[in-house]
C-alpha cells in the first residue's frame, strides 16, 4: 500500500519492481478530474484515467 498518497476517497498502492503507483478513486472524485460529468454510462462501461511518468538514466 502507498501511505504517502492515501486519502479517504483513494486507495493507492505500489505495483512491481519499479513501484508504479496505482490509484483507485471514488466515482465522485473521478468526475471532478474529467469536468464534473460522467463521460460514460457506468451500467454499460467504465472510465480510466492514465497518468504516466518516466525517469531518464
Amino acid at each position: 500500500m502507498n501511505t504517502i498518497h492515501e486519502a479517504p476517497q483513494v486507495v493507492s498502492m505500489f505495483e512491481g519492481q519499479n513501484k508504479l503507483i496505482v490509484n483507485f478513486f471514488d466515482s465522485k472524485l473521478f468526475q471532478n478530474f474529467i469536468g464534473g460529468q460522467a463521460a460514460t454510462d457506468a451500467t454499460n462501461s467504465s472510465e480510466v484515467l492514465f497518468s504516466v511518468g518516466v525517469k531518464s538514466p
